[in-house]
């Protein structure tokens, strides 16, 4: 091996990439770590991470601005090529128009050594932003897993039987399903070349003549409901995240802002919403989401660091309590940025069955219900009506912040950009409304 890894236990010997690896990957390449320290920190071989990066590499294109489109030619800082589309042109260089690539014949392209080699990818360029290649490449590892995940389930597909034996499979078994006979019966009492999961995948997928149809107790059955995440992979989210790292975070950290997350339901399959609580302030955010996926989390959270910039970010989002639900499952698209790969904030969990842990958040969800009781769904409600209704909410008096809103103490903790960034208004004290008729407004 290129790197001189030795393994000593058998069960190192042919890993595919996990989650985490790819992550790891990801980070490296932005911090610009070598590719046999990476493969030594994965114990892999480098061109194992080498070919990893450039199969799963995302492709994006940049528009350059009108007169740095020709930069990316090698001998545009020599050239004084004129005139080469007409002797009318007020330009003096033909380099400085946008139209020098299609007519010149000593055009030549730069090639980066980023990309014509590892890393393969722009993650970690410090001249990423002003490069004015068009053709830029990114590797993100949660996008590389789950293109990874669709190759694995996709390569296991059809048919894995010559066309003759497939053939003789169909005239045996079909003709028996027709006459009554279970799949179980036809596989003890015949020499069948596939098992009897795989002839059900068979019918089901109308690979054969019979139909589901034809399995009178199979269409009786209600279809089984899949696992929308994996279980391990929760289980592993949660190592170093609980409540006791949580609070150990807090005293090395003490002057930290907290939030708080949460997930507000309507009815079952319809839209929630992602709620985030700032405790120091008891200002609420509310976002309105399709599901309860990590994705859509990520992309709440994406969409707040681009209004308010990384640092802003980084200083309001610093540590976040949650509990531990399957949208919470993958803190690291969270944690991260998705671009520069910097890490932005620190995600724990509470214990399981354990909202109490963030009693302040439940408890802020009543003024969400004065205007959607529960049952009702919050499907009708775009994010504008989303934050018209946090407006009043924020702009609610506190007891407990000595008469004042929280609309106040954020403006006063952080500044006014924040709030307007994000479409929270000030209320005037006697225009605050926490009912539903605010909508019909």
């Amino acid at each position: 091996m290129a790197n001189n890894i030795r393994f000593f236990h058998y069960h190192e010997y042919n890993k595919h990439l996990s989650l985490d690896n790819r992550i790891l990957i990801q980070t490296s390449i932005h911090s610009n770590v070598s590719l046999k320290d990476i493969a030594f920190r994965l114990k892999k071989d480098p061109s194992t991470i080498s070919k990893e990066v450039k199969k799963h590499r995302v492709h994006k294109l940049s528009i350059p601005y009108h007169r740095s489109r020709n930069i990316v030619c090698l001998h545009f800082k020599s050239c004084k090529v004129f005139n080469l589309c007409t002797s009318g042109c007020k330009i003096k260089y033909c380099k400085n128009c946008s139209k020098c690539q299609d007519f010149c014949p000593s055009f030549k392209r730069i090639a980066c050594k980023r990309l014509s080699g590892f890393p393969w990818v722009c993650n970690g360029c410090p001249k990423v932003s002003s490069c004015p290649i068009q053709d830029k490449y990114y590797y993100y590892g949660d996008v590389s897993n789950r293109v990874y995940k669709d190759d694995l389930k996709f390569s296991r597909e059809g048919i894995n039987l010559s066309k003759d034996a497939f053939i003789s499979l169909d005239n045996l078994v079909s003709p028996l399903i027709k006459k009554g006979q279970s799949i179980a019966h036809i596989a003890r009492s015949n020499d069948i070349p596939v098992s009897e999961r795989t002839l059900y995948t068979y019918i089901s997928k109308q690979y054969l003549t019979v139909k589901n149809i034809d399995l009178p107790r199979l269409v009786s059955y209600k279809p089984r409901k899949k696992a929308s995440v994996n279980r391990a992979l929760m289980k592993k989210a949660y190592v170093n995240r609980n409540l006791h790292d949580y609070n150990r975070f807090l005293l090395a950290h003490p002057d930290s802002d907290l939030v708080q997350m949460d997930i507000v339901e309507g009815p079952k399959g319809e839209s929630l919403l992602l709620t985030l609580y700032f405790l120091k302030s008891h200002l609420m955010l509310a976002f309105k989401i399709d599901s309860k996926s990590p994705d859509n989390i990520s992309n709440v959270f994406n969409l707040i660091q681009e209004k308010i910039g990384l640092s802003l970010f980084q200083k309001l989002f610093f540590v976040i309590l949650t509990d531990r639900g399957i949208e919470f499952s993958s803190p690291e698209i969270i944690e991260f940025c998705p671009l520069s790969c910097i890490q932005r904030s620190n995600l724990f969990y509470c214990d399981p069955y354990s909202p109490y842990q963030k009693a302040e958040i439940e408890r802020n969800h009543h003024f969400i219900r004065h205007f959607v009781p529960k049952g009702k769904s919050f499907y009708p409600l775009s994010q504008s009506d989303i934050d018209l209704m946090l407006s009043h909410i924020n702009s609610y008096t506190r007891k407990s912040l000595n008469s004042n809103s929280p609309y106040d103490l954020a403006c006063l903790l952080y500044g006014d950009f924040f709030l307007s960034s994000l479409n929270i208004k000030k209320i005037d004290p006697n225009d605050v409304f926490l009912k539903p008729l605010i909508f019909k407004k």
